[in-house]
């Protein structure tokens, strides 16, 4: 392992999200607090749930920021890289393809962790909160950072246009995100809709999430 250059790639990748906290974490931060916020004020005076289901819906909305930041750090990071022909002179360091993949996917963790973990603190301003299972919960960070960093990382060296990286989003993640049990039980689906869930790895990620902080899956 060339510990060096690799150190050197990851702390390039590292310095790039924590000196960009407010163009990378904190939209997708803030439009997670909306949805909080919106089903918070429309729930708060009726007989849907109220408190029960924020509690519900917070995992979710937490879920889908981390897969959100995941999937655009490693996919913008490289696809700029490559967009601004700076990749010509990256991609000659003596690095092994792992270990580019490793620094990508670290920074995509780091950023996404962050994500979460700052939509946790501000939630408790709307929602009373127990972590049951940390370690269950760092595990499905974890998984989805990897998953969908590494989706990223395929899409970036895929894509010649931003546009391509945008239709990706648009008809694969976003279905796959809504679609995954984020706003919804997955006993309060039809047959059909439900074995449509079953095969979406959205919904795993969600579910353990959900068991980790509120202790049932």
């Amino acid at each position: 392992m060339n510990t060096i250059n690799f150190l050197s790639l990851l702390k390039r990748e590292l310095v790039r999200v924590l000196t960009n906290l407010n163009q990378m974490v904190f939209p997708v931060v803030v439009s997670s607090l909306l949805y909080l916020v919106i089903f918070h004020l429309v729930l708060s005076d009726t007989r849907l749930g109220g408190d029960a289901y924020l509690g519900f819906l917070l995992p979710g909305i937490v879920m889908m920021a981390i897969i959100n930041s995941a999937f655009a750090n490693s996919s913008f990071s490289l696809f700029i890289t490559r967009w601004t022909k700076h990749g010509e002179s990256l991609f000659i360091i003596p690095l092994r393809a792992w270990e580019f993949v490793v620094a990508y996917l670290t920074s995509g963790f780091v950023r996404s962790l962050l994500t979460g973990v700052i939509i946790i603190v501000a939630a408790m301003f709307f929602v009373p909160l127990s972590i049951s299972h940390p370690i269950l919960l760092f595990l499905n960070v974890a998984a989805a950072s990897v998953l969908f960093g590494s989706l990223g990382i395929i899409l970036a060296l895929w894509a010649d246009t931003f546009e391509q990286l945008g239709l990706f989003t648009t008809f694969f993640l976003t279905p796959l995100t809504m679609l995954g049990g984020v706003f919804y039980s997955l006993s309060q689906l039809p047959d059909f809709a439900r074995k449509f869930t079953l095969v979406n790895p959205v919904f795993y990620l969600v579910d353990g999430f959900r068991g980790g902080m509120g202790g049932v899956a």
